[in-house]
């Protein structure tokens, strides 16, 4: 899967988990998702989801959490 492709299949996962959380669908009682979910469901490692997030990190379109977790910024 390309860079771009990820970047938009980990919107989605973002977008869907907000929409969980708010709605109260959600588990984990938080808008973020763990970076163990990410890479598991984008098929990449660390060093990929830095690139893929870079660009999406430095419009404000997401944000770190605790080190562990990325999160859509609303």
């Amino acid at each position: 899967m390309n860079i771009n492709k990820k970047r938009h299949k980990l919107l989605e996962l973002l977008s869907t988990q907000l929409n969980n959380f708010n709605l109260r669908k959600s588990s984990n009682n938080t808008q973020a998702v763990d970076f163990e979910t990410i890479f598991k469901e984008l098929q990449c490692n660390e060093d990929e989801l830095q690139i893929i997030t870079a660009e999406l990190y430095s419009s404000d379109e997401i944000d770190y959490y605790r080190n562990k977790f990325i999160e859509l910024v609303i």
